[in-house]
């Protein structure tokens, strides 16, 4: 309909039993290719998740299916409580991502995003919505997110998603710094036809 698929490569090793590599194993390749979402305007609501995100884990930083489980769980139960995404929160307490996408609000005209040491992924879209700021002179700062952050504009990006508002079960706060990322995001996207690290 609008010309964007997805594709998911899956890395796997197979041959033998355990989880310690075995001689001989050999690697697995898979890849999925599907209809990629269009981008309706409409924002993502939001569920918050009792399931953790572990911040001191060395899985954090990547996508591997077994690190990933809590994640599909999240999504899964904010699906049953009727919104489309999870708000996930670490150890500690503090909110640091959706379950498959990066969080961010809007404070005095900065963009706000927690830390990856606090178990943020270091996505490509996060990546590019740094360098968006960047372009447009806006504050780009990575802050713990507590409740005053989370009532504060929000929205979510990753490379599916592209940038998008996000509430929790309400109609989204209007916010022009937001406005100026999409809109710098979506071009610089559409500029190189895909989100490079």
């Amino acid at each position: 309909k609008h010309g964007r698929a997805s594709l998911r490569c899956t890395v796997t090793r197979i041959g033998g039993r355990g989880v310690a590599p075995r001689p001989g194993a050999r690697i697995r390749v898979a890849a999925n290719i599907s209809e990629a979402p269009g981008d309706d305007g409409a924002a993502v609501t939001l569920a918050h998740s009792r399931r953790v995100r572990a911040s001191s884990s060395s899985t954090t930083t990547f996508k591997c299916i077994g690190a990933y489980a809590e994640n599909i769980l999240a999504r899964m139960d904010a699906h049953s409580a009727g919104a489309d995404e999870a708000l996930m929160r670490n150890e500690r307490g503090l909110a640091v991502c959706a379950s498959a996408a990066n969080i961010y609000c809007v404070v005095d005209g900065a963009v706000l995003t927690p830390p990856v040491d606090e178990g943020a992924m270091p996505g490509c879209a996060r990546m590019e919505v740094a360098r968006t700021c960047a372009r447009q002179g806006i504050p780009f700062i990575e802050a713990s997110f507590g409740d005053a952050e989370l009532a504060a504009p929000m929205f979510l990006s990753n490379s599916l998603l592209g940038v998008r508002r996000c509430a929790f079960g309400e109609r989204p706060q209007p916010c022009a710094v937001f406005d100026a990322i999409k809109a710098g995001y979506d071009a610089e996207v559409a500029r190189q036809g895909s989100i490079r690290p």
